[in-house]
């Protein structure tokens, strides 16, 4: 059931798949109405993760629509459970993050499962900055050096109408065959995702503007 569940998560902004870590641990006897799983992409202390709920039915669905990072169960009851969010605040190590803690609880009602607060914006939308979008043409083709996705792109490699919303970002590549190009912003930079003449943001929990 998990294994489902993970499938239909998509790719991580790292591109690294994503694996089970943690889940609820009840005796067989003390099973819980709500059931947990986290699971992470990657291996270092900021890679992206999602906490999944399940129900004696089956799945219900992640903590937050978009991956986060720092993400913790630390508790949990017959119909809750309790995840710990810390955030990076300024430049310290990925490591140890500063911002939070903020313990957030998640309640089964009927079938659906409902926070107690709003998960912090920090955690939910790390990067979106606080006026316009600074990325520029020169920062987003250093982003592609040594990536696959410069290597599917014609040379030389010529970038325009760069458009940039909610962390994600896309150029148009001005190659025989025109594509965009779409990255995402981590806690390692731009980064590159996909490209194509019919890229679909929302496979990637893109911004869909972006790939018009």
């Amino acid at each position: 059931m998990v294994t489902a569940a993970v499938a239909t998560l998509g790719r991580s902004a790292n591109e690294a798949p994503f694996l089970a870590d943690g889940a609820s641990d009840n005796p067989l006897d003390q099973c819980p109405r709500l059931l947990w799983a986290r699971v992470t992409a990657g291996g270092s202390a900021s890679s992206p993760s999602h906490i999944l709920f399940f129900d004696h039915a089956g799945y219900l669905g992640t903590a937050t629509q978009r991956e986060t990072s720092y993400a913790s169960v630390t508790g949990s009851t017959d119909a809750a459970v309790q995840v710990q969010y810390r955030w990076l605040v300024g430049d310290e190590p990925f490591c140890c993050p500063q911002g939070g803690p903020v313990t957030v609880t998640f309640t089964l009602n009927g079938k659906t499962v409902t926070p107690d607060r709003p998960v912090p914006s920090e955690v939910t939308d790390p990067f979106q900055p606080a006026t316009g979008c600074p990325v520029d043409i020169p920062t987003l083709v250093t982003a592609l050096q040594g990536t696959e996705v410069e290597n599917r792109l014609a040379k030389p490699i010529d970038l325009d109408d760069a458009k940039c919303a909610n962390g994600w970002a896309s150029a148009r590549s001005n190659a025989t065959q025109p594509a965009r190009v779409l990255f995402r912003f981590s806690a390692d930079g731009w980064r590159p995702v996909d490209l194509g003449s019919a890229l679909r943001c929302a496979e990637y929990g893109a911004p869909e503007e972006l790939c018009r």
